[in-house]
């Protein structure tokens, strides 16, 4: 059977897929466009998962760039729960993980991030999380509905976001960051300052300049080690120590980690 043929490839489930698709179609592109994204959601806004939705402020359907009856509207198709496990810009060809292979006009590479993985002792306890996907904040929102103490690994915006909006509904959240303060590498020392100064008067305990040690638990986790020797209750955990490039499915690409010189360990899966 002859591969199938696209004008417009896309390949990834995110916004700039998403916006892509839009401006294509209002620019008045004609031919066939299609969406490849591995998650089972179609395009969304990623920021309402340490957010809103998270918080339980909104619904699912509020966090996604179009309706669905959009997609079919402007003759745009969506493949989801489909990677694109190979690609050929010579001879403009693409596998897909669904053994479906395409010949494409144009292609569009926009594939995200993925988050990075800690491998210490106890990685493998129930209800330790990471958060990226609508997915990921049903498995949160699950797994803290019965905890009292949340820990939270890493001082940036995900580690913030995510304190803040679990302190908002009631859980007691302790975070711990190789800086001193929250947000200090982007924003710097004085206004990380303000930003510790801020969670600590929403409830949020901070401990800066210290890392993760181990986690311990029977089975699911129960307590938190840190480098510095602190022991802290949790029954559940939140992880964001930064990401790494996604394009590991296209033609094996680099999994370089972008911030290259994070001392976090990284897992080797």
């Amino acid at each position: 059977m002859s591969p199938r043929k696209v004008d417009h490839l896309l390949i990834g489930g995110g916004l700039a897929s998403g916006n892509c698709a839009r401006w294509l179609r209002e620019e008045g592109a004609e031919g066939t466009v299609l969406l490849v994204g591995r998650e089972p959601d179609r395009p969304y806004n990623r920021p309402n998962c340490s957010k809103g939705y998270l918080q339980g402020k909104e619904e699912r359907e509020e966090a996604y760039f179009r309706p669905d009856e959009w997609w079919a509207d402007q003759d745009v198709e969506l493949l989801t729960r489909v990677s694109v496990t190979a690609l050929d810009p010579l001879v403009r060809t693409a596998k897909l993980s669904n053994r479906e292979e395409l010949e494409f006009d144009k292609a569009l590479i926009a594939t995200g991030a993925n988050v990075r993985r800690l491998n210490v002792a106890g990685c493998e306890l129930e209800q330790i999380h990471y958060l990226r996907t609508l997915a990921n904040t049903d498995s949160i929102r699950a797994g803290v509905a019965d905890a009292e103490n949340v820990v939270v690994i890493g001082g940036s915006y995900i580690g913030c976001e995510v304190a803040a909006s679990l302190t908002l509904i009631g859980k007691r959240c302790t975070m711990v960051m190789l800086e001193q303060a929250p947000l200090e590498r982007g924003f710097g020392a004085r206004a990380a300052r303000f930003f510790a100064e801020l969670l600590q008067a929403h409830g949020v305990t901070v401990h800066g300049c210290d890392g993760l040690a181990s986690f311990e638990g029977n089975g699911r986790v129960e307590k938190v080690l840190t480098t510095n020797g602190l022991e802290l209750p949790a029954e559940a955990v939140v992880i964001g120590v930064g990401v790494f490039s996604s394009t590991r499915g296209v033609n094996g690409g680099d999994r370089t980690p972008l911030w290259k010189k994070s001392p976090w360990p990284a897992s080797a899966s």
